[in-house]
């Protein structure tokens, strides 16, 4: 049966060109050159697709994909646009447009997704994506522009881009077993719905081990771990000195010294990867005496609770939170402080969440900012 199109665009030359790239095809291209016009014709006429423009005097193209989703219902809308940003995609899709292009499409481009879009009207699909399944199923790496050469080196553009910038640092040094799920997803369009419906925090944690024939969710096979120093072999410790060094929050002169001569190390893996890690450190005098001059507390008996790092898929999850509480645990009679700058906020508020309190400031010639000095609130004299 022959497909009736609605093109929406007010260029003339755009209607010339879309026709002359679908007039093979089974279809009849209708057209109107703004929206108005083009939601009279679909109040009066049943259409299998519309095609419309994105940037058009009045109504613009995002209004008119609403209207017709109040009005019209579930006929596919595919963006046709000189203005592809991940910004208007995102829109547009969580209107409910099933794809978008930009102009100047290609011949090959525009028959394939006009295709896609009229196959699913047929099978009643709509643009809604579920969750992977992976009962039966073979992943193959996708082959489209988009593809990624080497994991941290990627050449992703728009949407892939969001969840990319998560792995690099990471991966150089400990990567996880098999490939992130969304570098299977051989179409843009189905991957932004991915993102849409389910976040970059959720497809961070989907993985495809090697072979293919699987999808798993990372968090779900985790192992604590609480050791004294001198029990790591080498590479253990090496991999968690690098985590430490990754996070990019410390510096890196000292912690391999420190972590070596550490009170108590805390890490979490899973696959035989280091994902989380903390410790609690016994302090070189040295510091000890630069923190008593500058803060004017004597801490020469505590340990310093830091060095706490989370591979960004990880985060989220209460991990942080859960190693803190251990090593806490473990301190015998010994008492704990941590330093946070004044301008973090994020790792404050995990500290007062887990009883942590301020007890003092100072200006850290080091870091050049202003510090507090945290507690455990358990471990502060009684007044």
């Amino acid at each position: 049966m022959t497909a009736r199109i609605l093109l929406v665009d007010d260029e003339e030359i755009i209607h010339a060109s879309v026709k002359k790239s679908l007039k093979l095809g089974d279809w009849t291209i209708e057209s109107a050159m703004n929206a108005r016009q083009a939601l009279e014709l679909l109040r009066t006429g049943t259409y299998d697709l519309v095609i419309t423009d994105l940037m058009m005097p009045g109504m613009d193209g995002l209004e008119l994909l609403e209207e017709i989703r109040k009005g019209v219902g579930d006929v596919p809308v595919i963006m046709l646009t000189g203005y592809a940003t991940i910004r208007t995609a995102v829109k547009a899709m969580e209107i409910g447009a099933f794809d978008y292009i930009a102009k100047p499409p290609t011949r090959e481009e525009l028959r394939g997704v006009v295709g896609r879009a009229l196959k699913s009207r047929d099978l009643g699909e709509g643009a809604a994506v579920g969750v992977p399944d992976d009962r039966g199923a073979h992943y193959s790496l996708r082959d489209h522009s988009w593809a990624v050469v080497e994991p941290g080196h990627s050449s992703l553009v728009g949407p892939l881009s969001l969840i990319d910038s998560f792995f690099s640092t990471y991966s150089r040094y400990s990567p996880l077993p098999g490939r992130p799920f969304w570098q299977y997803v051989s179409d843009p369009v189905q991957l932004l719905q991915y993102l849409i419906g389910y976040g970059v925090k959720k497809m961070m944690r989907w993985r495809v081990p090697s072979g293919g024939h699987a999808v798993n969710t990372l968090g779900e096979n985790l192992a604590c771990h609480f050791v004294k120093p001198q029990a790591f072999l080498p590479k253990r410790l090496d991999e968690i000195c690098q985590m430490v060094k990754a996070s990019g929050s410390v510096g890196t002169q000292w912690v391999r010294y420190n972590l070596e001569r550490a009170f108590l190390i805390a890490y979490v893996t899973e696959m035989d990867v280091v994902v989380a890690n903390s410790s609690l450190k016994n302090p070189r005098p040295e510091y000890i005496a630069a923190l008593n001059q500058q803060a004017g507390m004597d801490l020469s008996s505590y340990l310093e609770r830091g060095y706490t790092s989370v591979r960004p898929e990880y985060r989220g999850m209460g991990i942080g939170t859960r190693l803190l509480e251990g090593l806490t645990s473990r301190v015998g009679d010994r008492k704990v402080f941590s330093l946070i700058g004044e301008d973090n906020s994020a790792t404050q508020k995990i500290a007062l969440r887990n009883r942590t309190r301020k007890v003092s400031t100072f200006f850290s010639r080091r870091t050049g900012k202003q510090m507090g000095i945290w507690i455990p609130e358990a471990m502060l004299d009684a007044p």
